[in-house]
């Protein structure tokens, strides 16, 4: 319903969003990485995990390894707040049973971006680093708006030089 009110501006990215939650939850990896996420994905990491920025391949070997190791497990988005059409940062619970029954549960913060219904981009961060998390994605939005891949201080007198040119 969101996404049909309120949301529309976030409907491409918000059903690829949720289709990302869908298909890892019914493990449907061949989906996630071949439909949903761009060839060039970029996955990085922020977080205090065992985990360095990883391939996209990585990234799979990764979850299939968690999914042989647990029973069962699920992943949600408890939030989800919007910078722009194409960067949201969410907050993601993951809960899972052990082979023994031992339960587990933890959270992170990711920051995506999406470009013409496929994630191009996720970054990782722990929950305690929520500023951080949304002071990078704003600097993704900021980037994405602007021509340069790369905003510096140097692209910043740059750009303030071409505006007085063009005043």
């Amino acid at each position: 319903r969101y996404y049909a009110g309120e949301g529309a501006a976030f409907a491409e990215s918000g059903k690829t969003a949720t289709d990302v939650m869908i298909a890892g939850n019914k493990g449907e990896l061949d989906k996630l990485f071949g439909e949903l996420a761009t060839p060039g994905l970029r996955v990085d990491s922020r977080s205090g995990t065992i985990f360095p920025d990883r391939t996209p391949a990585e990234l799979r070997d990764s979850i299939e390894l968690f999914q042989a190791m647990v029973s069962s497990s699920r992943i949600w988005y408890s939030a989800v707040q919007w910078l722009s059409p194409n960067c949201a940062v969410a907050r993601q619970e993951r809960d899972a049973v052990g082979k023994d029954g031992e339960r587990y549960e933890w959270s992170r913060i990711y920051v995506a971006e999406f470009e013409h219904g496929r994630f191009t981009a996720i970054c990782e961060f722990d929950v305690g680093f929520e500023e951080q998390a949304f002071a990078y994605a704003e600097e993704r939005v900021r980037a994405a708006q602007s021509r340069l891949a790369v905003r510096n201080q140097a692209s910043d007198v740059a750009q303030l030089f071409i505006s007085a040119l063009r005043d």
